[in-house]
């Protein structure tokens, strides 16, 4: 007996890169309408594709709510199975070309924190390009949790950023140790000092960054202390623009003290609360053997003793 041929099966299999890439993409953004953005198609396709996929698979793969979507229980397994191939097959032209590094032009991404791209970054940046000028640079300024997004997918060869707890799928490099320090104007009366506690520090008039920005940060730390119990006269975004606004004299402030440069016209003082250094480095996807050979002689420049890949 002849066995008939389900025409509609057959139709969506040989689409199932596009249905897997909509669905990617779509949960990765949390919106069907990015995904659309960033496939270069029309929103309406991306959300058949979607449909048709959870309609051959049996499975509500989103729960909808407005206009942000959010994965189900079976949609993050299948994230978690399908992503990796989604990513391989949307940089093809780039690993093919990583056969030929060494003669053909590419592109080192990077993603990293606002205090990397500002402070850390850009003397590495001027180094790397004056030895490969050949190889362009990209560099994405995003969060930490954004910017891993962005390396789980390989739409980043690396992320820089504090150090905080991660899934397995990558791997945390130490590059260097930091603290929370408190700036002053250099008239200010807490200007000179050896060391402060943050009781004293608050009662001053301090300029201080979102609430949010440091959530990830232990309930004790000095610099989350500091935001909730300061004396606010300013709150406002960038280390760079808190430094130039205690300049002014508009305030005192907490900042990482690799925020600081020799050209600051400021008084820093030690906080008496802060428990030990802070970890900055670089996350790599644990399958080391993905990392472009560009992205190691980068962070080679940061991390000598950073392993080479065989």
């Amino acid at each position: 007996m002849k066995r008939s041929v389900d025409r509609r099966r057959v139709y969506h299999k040989r689409d199932r890169l596009k249905q897997l890439r909509a669905f990617g993409h779509a949960a990765r953004l949390e919106s069907a309408t990015r995904a659309a953005k960033y496939l270069e198609i029309s929103q309406p396709a991306v959300s058949l594709q979607i449909r048709e996929l959870e309609h051959e698979l049996e499975a509500l793969l989103f729960e909808r709510r407005g206009p942000k979507i959010t994965l189900t229980p079976a949609g993050e397994r299948l994230y978690a199975i399908a992503m990796p191939l989604i990513a391989s097959m949307d940089r093809i032209s780039e690993t093919f070309a990583g056969g030929f590094e060494e003669s053909v032009s590419h592109t080192l991404r990077i993603a990293a924190g606002p205090s990397a791209t500002a402070f850390v970054l850009p003397p590495y940046l001027r180094r790397f390009r004056e030895e490969f000028p050949e190889t362009r640079l990209w560099v994405k300024n995003a969060l930490v949790r954004e910017a891993l997004k962005l390396l789980a997918v390989r739409e980043a060869d690396f992320v820089m950023g504090a150090d905080e707890p991660v899934s397995r799928e990558f791997s945390f490099h130490p590059a260097f140790a930091y603290r929370h320090v408190l700036i002053a104007p250099e008239n200010h009366p807490l200007a000179g000092r050896q060391a402060v506690d943050i009781e004293e520090a608050t009662r001053y008039p301090a300029i201080v960054p979102p609430s949010e920005t440091y959530l990830r940060q232990p309930e004790f730390s000095a610099a989350r202390r500091f935001v909730a119990e300061a004396t606010v006269a300013m709150t406002t975004s960038g280390w760079g623009v808190i430094k130039h606004c205690v300049q002014a004299g508009l305030g005192i402030a907490v900042i990482p003290s690799m925020c600081l440069t020799v050209r600051d016209r400021l008084s820093v003082v030690p906080l008496r609360e802060e428990r030990g250094e802070l970890t900055y480095g670089i996350f790599t996807r644990s399958d080391k053997a993905s990392l472009p050979r560009s992205a190691e002689r980068f962070i080679r420049m940061m991390i000598p003793d950073f392993p080479e890949r065989a």
